[in-house]
């Protein structure tokens, strides 16, 4: 069972309910209803509880080593790598967690497809967080499709891949050197 739908779900839940507080904040002042609406948006918005908000709490407190459902989840989390309030404080924390872990092929999918993701798209804030899982995902693959990337004749996007191939292990300042990885 894969928590991918609930997590995309509870995406969409999160910004729309973000969104409503937003909104009503303008109005806030305008009328005591504004003010009221401005008030219950808020709440709803504190109070939105499910079974992902529920699972992603106990990740972070807990942790996911030794438990095979929060570890699912988290894997799940990452890949589909939602943006919502607080998500990417989420994110970093998980990943932080990665580095303890013996990881599975499946595993390291998930995170190198994160690494690249973040290059291709933007790296928001906890770029360097990702980046530097790069060490324990590191393969020859991986290695070209980072180098591929640095020679994008998009400026931001060859910044970010040279960013990543700095945390490559043995990084001699070429992103192709291959140097034998896996």
């Amino acid at each position: 069972m894969g928590y991918g739908e609930a997590i995309r779900r509870y995406e969409a839940e999160v910004n729309a309910l973000h969104r409503s507080v937003h909104e009503a904040y303008r109005q806030r002042d305008r009328s005591p209803a504004g003010r009221a609406r401005w008030e219950a948006a808020t709440q709803a918005f504190h109070e939105h509880r499910t079974l992902v908000s529920d699972l992603l709490d106990d990740c972070l407190e807990h942790g996911i080593e030794g438990d095979a459902e929060r570890r699912l989840f988290a894997f799940d989390f990452i890949d589909c790598d939602p943006f919502f309030f607080r998500s990417g404080y989420a994110l970093e924390t998980l990943l932080r967690r990665m580095k303890a872990l013996s990881l599975t092929d499946d595993e390291i999918g998930i995170l190198r497809r994160l690494v690249l993701r973040r290059i291709d798209r933007g790296g928001r804030r906890e770029f360097k967080c990702v980046c530097r899982l790069i060490p324990l995902i590191d393969g020859s693959v991986f290695r070209e499709e980072i180098a591929a990337r640095s020679r994008s004749d998009r400026p931001r996007l060859g910044q970010r891949a040279l960013v990543a191939a700095s945390y490559l292990p043995s990084h001699t300042g070429s992103v192709a050197s291959g140097d034998g990885a896996p």
